[in-house]
């Protein structure tokens, strides 16, 4: 049986935000400015409860380290955009992506030849694997006061991912609009966060009060992974009414 993707992710490297530690983490090593759980909890639950993502276009909002868009671009999404204000975060990112994309695509493609060779010597006859592409990956900047990205990106989303956004009640109005730009009724919006007391509820009263609505759906704590259902963490989905 082959390993979680979210696991065979572990021994990829994930940089520190801060600009002077170029020192390369690991998805286990979750300290200081790295990845945080609710990026990896958002990255479980892509994998377990998301499935497929054949077809589907994502975009990340907030991305830190990149991960969660890595798992959604490993899933099979056909575009994915993961976004973060513009500056040292953005170009971490950036990094971050580049990088572990490369690994990725080289570690698949030396599994390609590995199986391609034993299927020769057993004389067996498979499908053809998939092939990643980066270029279906990509990373922008986008401030949630002005949420325009290149007219190229600009469509709206099967999924909008948020993880451990809501902690700052000040850019919740920001955050829905800017939801708001890239959705449609068709858009699945998934948001985990973990309860603070810093006023991360607040945002569902705002987008419940919202000109249009939202449709908001709490999660039962069975979608976390398993070691987190005991801790204050918590996920939502939305869509448009």
């Amino acid at each position: 049986m082959s390993m979680p993707i979210v696991e065979a992710l572990s021994d990829c490297s994930f940089f520190k935000a801060n600009p002077r530690l170029d020192q390369s983490v690991t998805i286990n090593q979750n300290t200081g400015n790295v990845v945080w759980d609710g990026a990896y909890l958002m990255a479980k639950h892509i994998e377990t409860h998301l499935g497929d993502l054949q077809g589907k276009t994502c975009l990340e909002l907030g991305a830190g380290t990149g991960l969660v868009s890595i798992v959604a671009w490993l899933m099979g999404a056909s575009r994915v955009v993961a976004t973060d204000l513009p500056g040292s975060h953005l170009e971490h990112l950036k990094k971050n992506i580049s990088l572990n994309t490369r690994r990725i695509e080289s570690a698949q493609r030396q599994a390609i030849i590995t199986t391609g060779v034993q299927e020769y010597n057993s004389g067996s006859v498979s499908k053809k694997s998939p092939v990643l592409d980066n270029e279906s990956l990509q990373v922008t900047s986008l401030d949630w006061n002005t949420p325009v990205l290149p007219d190229a990106l600009q469509d709206p989303y099967s999924y909008i991912l948020c993880s451990e956004i809501l902690y700052l009640p000040q850019q919740h109005r920001a955050l829905l609009k800017t939801i708001a730009a890239f959705a449609d009724e068709r858009t699945i919006v998934v948001l985990l966060w973990k309860d603070r007391g810093l006023g991360e509820e607040r945002f569902f009263d705002l987008a419940s009060r919202a000109s249009g609505g939202w449709t908001i759906e709490h999660l039962p704590a069975s979608e976390l992974d398993y070691e987190f259902r005991s801790q204050p963490y918590k996920i939502a989905k939305m869509t448009k009414k």
